[in-house]
C-alpha cells in the first residue's frame, strides 16, 4: 500500500517524546519481574512430570505471561520518556499492538479464573445447575472477546488515520467509537469478575458450609483470588468513566493506575499461584477425593449409632466414644467403605482425609453426650 508522505506523517522528523518523573518506569519494572517470575512458577507447577498441577492454570499462565509482555513494552516506553529520546511519528502505532497484548491478558484471566473455580462448582451443584453457571460464562466469555476485538480493530485504525492525516470528521468519529468501546469492554470486564466472585462465593462459601459445615482454608485463596480480580476489575473501570466523565486524563491517572492495577495483579498472581501449589500436591485435602472418604466416615458413624441404639430404641454413648471407635478401626473402615474403598489414591492420603473429617466432627460435636443431657434433664425435673 503506498502512501502519500507529502500529506502524512509518516516521515516527518523524530521527535523526542514528553519527559515523565523517575516513579513511573520504576512502577512497571517492578510488575515486570513480579509477572515473570509468578509466570514462571505457574509453568513450573503445570510441568511437573509427577503431580501437575490442574490444567486450567494453563490459561492463567498464558494471562500473565501476555501481561508481562504488556509491562516489558511499558517499561520500554516509560524509559524512553525519561530519558527524552526522540522518536519517530510511527511510534504511535506501537500504542495498539502493546495495549492488544494487555486485553487479551485480562481475557485469558478472568476466563482461567472462571475454569479453576469452576472444578469446585461442579463438585456442589447438580448438572442442571452447573447448565446454567457453565452458559452464562460462555455468554458472557463471547460478549467480552467481541468488544475487545472490536475495541483493539478501532485502536489500530485510529492510530493508522492520524499517521494518515485523514479528515478530522473522519478522526473524531473513529475516537469516539473507540472510546464507547472501551467503555463497554471494562465494564463487561468489570461483569464477568463479577459473575465469577458470585460464583466462588455461592460454591466455595455458601455451599461449602451448607454441604460440608465447614470452608477448606485452600478454597478460601481461591476465593481471594477472584475478590482480588474483582477489585480490579472494578479499579480499571472506575478509572475509564474517570477520564471520559472528568477533566482528568490518562496521564494525571497513570500513577493510580499503575498503583492499583499493579498492586491488585501482584495479591491476585500470589494467591492462584498458592492455589495451583495445593493442586499440584499429592492430595488435595480439599478436593472431591477427599469429600468422598470423608462422606465414608460420616456414613460409618450413622450407621454405628444405628445398631448401637437400635434404631434410637436404646441411649447413645458419647459421640466422642464413636470417634474414638473410627480412629481404632479406620483402615477397616476405609477398606470397607463404598466410596473410599474404590479410590485411586494412596492409603495414607485416604487416612489423612478421614483424620481430617474425625478432627473435624471432634471440634464440632466431640461434648455430644445423651448420658449428661439426660442427667440434666432429670435434675431439673426433680427441681
Amino acid at each position: 500500500m503506498a502512501f502519500n508522505t507529502t500529506k502524512t506523517l509518516w516521515n516527518l522528523d523524530a521527535q523526542p517524546l514528553p519527559g515523565t518523573e523517575v516513579r513511573d518506569p520504576v512502577f512497571v519494572t517492578v510488575w515486570l519481574f513480579a509477572c515473570i517470575i509468578f509466570a514462571a512458577i505457574l509453568y513450573r507447577f503445570l510441568d511437573r512430570k509427577e503431580n501437575p498441577t490442574w490444567t486450567e492454570f494453563r490459561t492463567i499462565m498464558l494471562g500473565t505471561s501476555f501481561l508481562a509482555f504488556w509491562y516489558l513494552i511499558a517499561v520500554i516506553d516509560r524509559w524512553i520518556h525519561y530519558d527524552l529520546r526522540s522518536v519517530v511519528y510511527g511510534y504511535i502505532l506501537l500504542a495498539p499492538v502493546w495495549e492488544s497484548s494487555r486485553v487479551t491478558s485480562t481475557v485469558l484471566l478472568l476466563w482461567g479464573t472462571y475454569t479453576v473455580v469452576w472444578k469446585e462448582l461442579e463438585n456442589r451443584f447438580t448438572p442442571r445447575e452447573q447448565g446454567r453457571w457453565w452458559f452464562a460464562a460462555r455468554v458472557a466469555l463471547f460478549v467480552v472477546s467481541l468488544m475487545s476485538i472490536f475495541y483493539v480493530a478501532l485502536y489500530i485504525a485510529l492510530s493508522v488515520v492520524w499517521m494518515e492525516f485523514f479528515s478530522l470528521n473522519v478522526i473524531a468519529d473513529i475516537a469516539s467509537k473507540r472510546t464507547a468501546f472501551e467503555i463497554a469492554m471494562t465494564a463487561f470486564f468489570f461483569a464477568f469478575g463479577l459473575l465469577t466472585l458470585v460464583e466462588a462465593t455461592y460454591a466455595l462459601i455458601i455451599r461449602a458450609v451448607t454441604v460440608h459445615g465447614h470452608i477448606e482454608a485452600t478454597r478460601l485463596t481461591l476465593w481471594l483470588a477472584a475478590f482480588f480480580l474483582f477489585v480490579r476489575s472494578c479499579a480499571e473501570f472506575g478509572i475509564i468513566l474517570h477520564v471520559y466523565t472528568t477533566d482528568a486524563t490518562r496521564q494525571s491517572t497513570k500513577l493510580t493506575t499503575d498503583i492499583t492495577y499493579g498492586l491488585l495483579t501482584f495479591l491476585y498472581l500470589i494467591t492462584m499461584c498458592w492455589m495451583a501449589r495445593v493442586a499440584a500436591s499429592s492430595f488435595d485435602s480439599g478436593g472431591r477425593q477427599a469429600q468422598l472418604v470423608a462422606s465414608d466416615i460420616r456414613h460409618h458413624i450413622l450407621s454405628s449409632l444405628h445398631h448401637v441404639t437400635n434404631g434410637a430404641r436404646r441411649q447413645a454413648p458419647a459421640f466422642e466414644t464413636m470417634l474414638q471407635d473410627v480412629e481404632t478401626n479406620i483402615d477397616r473402615v476405609l477398606s470397607n467403605g463404598p466410596l473410599s474403598g474404590t479410590l485411586q489414591m494412596r492409603h495414607e492420603h485416604k487416612r489423612s482425609a478421614a483424620t481430617d473429617c474425625i478432627n473435624q466432627l471432634r471440634t464440632e460435636f466431640g461434648a455430644l453426650d445423651p448420658k449428661h443431657i439426660q442427667d440434666r434433664s432429670s435434675s431439673r425435673t426433680a427441681s
